[in-house]
């Protein structure tokens, strides 16, 4: 059977990685063909400590944990990229979960002749809060942040990328490692690479995994700034490498801007108004569907707030990708230094 390599990167992920640990001790794959590869990234927290209790227990052939001197996920990856010996190299979020069957549905469409594989990626809660939920909906929908492939229900087919996924080792040895000038973007970037190499992405329903969503509002704001940053940032540097979709939210920001400033300067709140009517319409059907989704009576109330959700992923999103272009010549700089 062939090796694999199963690789993390954490950063203060005490409050997960535990969860991530139980799931890879219960899949039905050999583990005598399984090497686990965990990356801290200078954790303040208990996380390195939990790797390390991990490796000491450990029955697989071999249990690696590894410092990542650059804290960021690309250096991190390639940290545990360089370590694995593994036929077959899997990532995995440090805040992801997976079913025991998980490792060996991914060997079993890699052994149909596949150099890239991997699937739906489902959007998770554990906190019981509320908002939680509310959140958990936001990112589930196809109006929030649910519009790649890999966050819906999938069929058997060649994608532009995909979430936790495995790939050949000989990939990795053609195309090189991650680009460790980007922060947020470095998988648009490497995966842009694979498609330009002649590699394809092969997306299984057979395959499916798990992420928690952000718990609060603060921490969803945060990540979608900053996913935005990195998306303006990355436009001069890679724009094949990112799709159309990456900067709706951005026109968006630029219109409800100008929508303001006119609304402002002529006394007037019709353009405000129409752009607003024009956003609630998709908003209002997406939340249709989200409460008609959700089981439990209580919370529907609650998913009445989707818009507002929604409008604060976008314009947050958008704005961080306005920022983002505007700081992007320093990303420029830097890719050029590391090129000499």
């Amino acid at each position: 059977m062939p090796k694999v390599s199963f690789m993390t990167v954490a950063l203060n992920e005490a409050n997960c990685i535990n969860n991530l640990l139980s799931d890879l001790n219960k899949q039905d794959y050999p583990h005598n063909d399984i090497e686990v590869v965990l990356v801290d990234s200078l954790s303040s927290d208990n996380t390195k400590k939990a790797m390390l209790e991990f490796a000491e227990g450990s029955d697989f052939f071999a249990c690696k944990v590894l410092d990542n001197e650059g804290k960021i996920q690309a250096s991190g990856w390639n940290v545990a990229i360089k370590a694995a010996e593994g036929d077959i190299l899997i990532r995995m979020d440090a805040h992801g979960r997976f079913d025991s069957d998980f490792i060996s549905n991914i060997v079993e469409q890699m052994e149909t002749g596949e150099d890239i594989v991997g699937g739906q990626r489902i959007t998770v809660f554990e906190n019981k809060r509320p908002i939680a939920k509310l959140i958990a909906h936001a990112e589930a929908s196809s109006f929030g942040s649910a519009v790649a492939s890999y966050r819906r229900k999938v069929k058997r087919s060649y994608v532009k990328t995909l979430a936790h996924a495995a790939y050949r080792k000989k990939v990795f040895d053609k195309v090189g490692l991650f680009n460790e000038n980007l922060v947020r973007t470095e998988d648009n970037e490497l995966h842009y690479r694979m498609r330009a190499a002649g590699f394809k992405f092969c997306q299984c329903p057979e395959i499916y995994s798990y992420l928690h969503a952000r718990n609060t509002l603060k921490g969803m704001i945060k990540q979608k700034w900053g996913n935005g940053f990195w998306i303006g940032a990355t436009l001069p540097v890679c724009p094949a490498c990112l799709s159309l979709y990456n900067f709706v939210p951005a026109a968006f920001f630029v219109t409800f801007l100008s929508a303001v400033f006119w609304a402002i300067k002529y006394s007037s709140l019709f353009s405000l108004a129409f752009l607003g009517f024009i956003y609630l319409i998709p908003a209002l059907i997406a939340t249709i569907k989200e409460i008609a989704k959700e089981k439990a009576f209580a919370i529907k109330p609650l998913l009445l707030l989707l818009p507002l959700v929604f409008l604060a992923m976008h314009l947050f999103y958008g704005a961080g990708t306005f920022v983002g272009l505007v700081f992007s010549p320093l990303l420029i700089m830097k890719n050029n230094e590391a090129k000499k």
